[in-house]
């Protein structure tokens, strides 16, 4: 058995296994650089699209989790190939709580919407749409494209925080002074009886 020692973590660590009961919960991007991507590729992507996407990719996560320092955040994970949904149901299973995702709330990119709609949507999403369908409750006015954006596969996708309520509103001041599309999505709750994942 082969191991490496690939960094070391000074200060504390936020976990995806401890999202609490109450918290708000904040993503600091917008969601669709999968599709971005692919219309790239297929050269069917808007300009702004694409200009968007790209800086996007480019901003790193540091400074947004620098500003969370000290916000109260309970758990933490960042939005990559699994997509929102897929990354925020491993935080509510691991965590034992529910996720409840305000879709309307979620930050796209400007044309990504109108993207999905066309059916211009990565494999790897669709995938992504199936793995989390057996424990996600879809509202009946979340519809096909939007569950698809939800799982849009990420590249270099934001931070879903998992903050104490009175410091959302403070941490997301903090995150749009500085240029980040940040939003509050959602929040924790109960696991009860229900799904996990309660997206409307």
């Amino acid at each position: 058995l082969a191991a490496a020692v690939t960094g070391r973590v000074e200060g504390r660590v936020w976990s995806h296994k401890t999202a609490r009961v109450g918290d708000a919960l904040v993503l600091t991007k917008p969601i669709g650089t999968g599709i971005a991507i692919r219309a790239l590729k297929k050269r069917t992507a808007p300009e702004t699209l694409v200009a968007a996407a790209t800086a996007s990719m480019l901003r790193s996560n540091r400074r947004a989790a620098e500003l969370a320092r000290g916000r109260e955040v309970s758990s933490a994970t960042d939005i990559t190939g699994f997509g929102l949904l897929g990354h925020a149901s491993h935080m509510a299973r691991a965590s034992g709580v529910a996720f409840v995702i305000e879709s309307a709330k979620v930050p796209l990119f400007e044309g990504a919407r109108s993207l999905a709609e066309a059916g211009q949507v990565p494999g790897g999403t669709k995938k992504n749409l199936a793995y989390v369908a057996p424990f996600t409750r879809f509202a009946e006015g979340v519809d096909e494209p939007m569950r698809l954006l939800l799982c849009d596969a990420q590249t270099s996708g934001g931070l879903l925080l998992a903050v104490r309520e009175g410091h959302a509103v403070a941490l997301l001041e903090a995150l749009r002074d500085e240029g980040h599309d940040a939003a509050r999505i959602g929040h924790v709750e109960e696991l009860g009886e229900g799904e996990p994942m309660r997206v409307r």
